[in-house]
């Protein structure tokens, strides 16, 4: 029997999912009135890694994407 289902192709480039992980990341948290430092403080890692996550250097690992839920209240989908 023939498979009818489509495959699953990636919709974005790694660097496209960076960049949106980082918007949402910037806009949550000028939402809650966080700095950048702020918010790196609350979830347990350097300034300076949080803002390369931020500016699209680099991709949050999942870990960090459940601190980042919690801290601003919201799902997980809703960062990436």
């Amino acid at each position: 029997m023939e498979h009818l289902e489509p495959k699953y192709n990636n919709l974005f480039t790694v660097e496209e999912r960076k960049k949106i992980i980082a918007q949402s990341m910037a806009e949550l948290r000028k939402n809650s009135g966080l700095s950048q430092k702020e918010a790196a403080a609350t979830i347990g890692i350097s300034q300076a890694t949080y803002s390369a996550y931020e500016r699209g250097r680099n991709e949050p690992p999942a870990e960090i994407l459940v601190r980042l839920s919690y801290l601003f209240k919201c799902p997980i989908d809703i960062l990436v």
